[in-house]
């Protein structure tokens, strides 16, 4: 009797252990939690919090999920309750961690665009080109003077052409334009007294067609570019007036319509010197070639 007494209290005791059990709940760490405060919270160990996860290996994160083991027994409605609250509490944190991951995010991103600029590339691209200025020079060569005198003092030119760049690499470009040039060559007035008499003046006046090619190189703001220059005289006069007497001589420029030279450009943020030089006769001008230097917009 007493041998069955003992069996069924040793039975009664096995029964209620097993229905003592664990129930694993998921949590998801918030801002500013630890492994600490979670283990408190839960009214558990960290080491229990450790052994429930491990592979956090002691270290976790914003948006982590970790398995949080609640212990549980069947017993009375208090303790069966106790793990549904604590499941009820955690549903809210997890939709405030998703707009916190979202914002978290938004906030990465913002960062990451503010510290790289991405620019498309210039290979194969054309770009406008304007090119517009002033010139002053002198004619050289041997028809260019008359006994140690030049026959033309000076040069005064203005040029303005539009065209485009095509870049070959990031930096490297070939460039066509074409547009309007005048020039004024104005004679020597001391040699043209010495044969016309006192009072006598004389220019060179032209329009003409004008078309450089460049090859050149763009780093940020700076440019420098080199290429011929082909100029066609659509319009020419040679003028020499004396006001003694009103004597006045016009000859049109039939003759050398046609040159072309060389061009030297260098520019910061658009604004330049260019030098050029003549490689054949300019208008009727026996044996002289035009070599001036200009300021000029160039973009």
């Amino acid at each position: 009797m007493l041998k069955k007494l003992f069996l069924s209290a040793v039975l009664c005791t096995a029964s209620m252990v097993a229905m003592a059990q664990s129930q694993i709940i998921t949590h998801v760490v918030q801002r500013g939690e630890t492994l600490e405060s979670i283990a408190k919270n839960y009214n558990i160990s960290v080491a229990d919090l450790n052994n429930a996860n491990p592979n956090a290996d002691g270290l976790i994160y914003v948006g982590m999920k970790l398995a949080v083991p609640v212990a549980t027994t069947s017993t009375t409605t208090t303790v069966a309750t106790t793990p549904i609250a604590a499941t009820e509490t955690t549903s809210a944190p997890a939709n405030s961690t998703g707009v916190n991951q979202e914002s978290e995010l938004q906030r990465t991103v913002s960062s990451t665009q503010a510290s790289y600029s991405f620019t498309e590339s210039k290979i194969g691209t054309f770009e406008p080109s304007i090119e517009s200025g002033v010139t002053i020079g002198q004619f050289f060569g041997d028809g260019a003077k008359l006994e140690d005198e030049h026959i033309y003092k000076l040069t005064i030119g203005m040029q303005l052409a539009f065209g485009a760049k095509y870049f070959i690499t990031e930096k490297l470009f070939a460039e066509a334009l074409i547009g309007y040039r005048y020039l004024d060559a104005i004679k020597n007035k001391k040699l043209l007294e010495l044969v016309l008499g006192d009072g006598a003046h004389g220019d060179l006046l032209t329009h003409s067609i004008y078309i450089p090619l460049y090859f050149g190189a763009k780093v940020n703001n700076f440019k420098f570019k080199v290429g011929p220059y082909f100029d066609y005289i659509v319009k020419g006069k040679n003028v020499t007036e004396r006001a003694i007497g009103h004597f006045k001589s016009t000859v049109k420029i039939d003759d050398g319509r046609f040159s072309v030279g060389l061009n030297f450009c260098a520019a910061i943020s658009g604004f330049g010197v260019k030098f050029n030089v003549g490689l054949s006769k300019y208008a009727d001008i026996k044996d002289a070639k035009e070599m001036a230097f200009g300021v000029f917009m160039i973009f």
